[in-house]
């Protein structure tokens, strides 16, 4: 039911972003190595619907994945500040995220939260690190 639920919400054709939250993210290089059920089931409802942004936790980092061959695609972002340690970097994990498709853009082992603002022709985030130092920014443009 959920993932009806999912296909419905993203359906509307009149939204000016597509920005989804979830807990697991369908990506990382961290502790977990993302959630296949994520990547599986709803990573093609983002693609069908042209979700933007994907917000997720679980890992203890600050991650920011996009697929290699379309940057424009959902772009997958993990803020995990809530931890009791943090999670590092897994070579091993990134390569097999890469044989997905996918191409990480950062990986910061740090706790800390996103500054996000959004605009009508643009979504801008910053991950703030827990020393408040902005150690990552990127922009999305339509």
């Amino acid at each position: 039911k959920m993932i009806e639920f999912i296909d419905t919400e993203l359906s509307d054709p009149d939204t000016d972003w597509k920005i989804m939250f979830g807990h697991h993210p369908a990506y990382s290089a961290g502790n977990y190595a993302g959630s296949g059920t994520i990547r599986d089931e709803v990573v093609p409802l983002m693609k069908k619907h042209n979700v933007d942004i994907y917000f997720t936790g679980h890992e203890h980092n600050q991650e920011h994945w996009q697929t290699k061959d379309d940057p424009k695609d959902t772009d997958h972002i993990t803020i995990g500040s809530g931890g009791y340690g943090l999670h590092s970097l897994d070579k091993d994990k990134q390569h097999q995220m890469e044989g997905y498709g996918m191409d990480l853009q950062t990986f910061i082992e740090d706790f800390g939260f996103a500054y996000v603002v959004i605009t009508e022709n643009s979504i801008s985030w910053k991950f703030v690190n827990c020393n408040l130092e902005t150690v990552y920014e990127y922009t999305r443009y339509r």
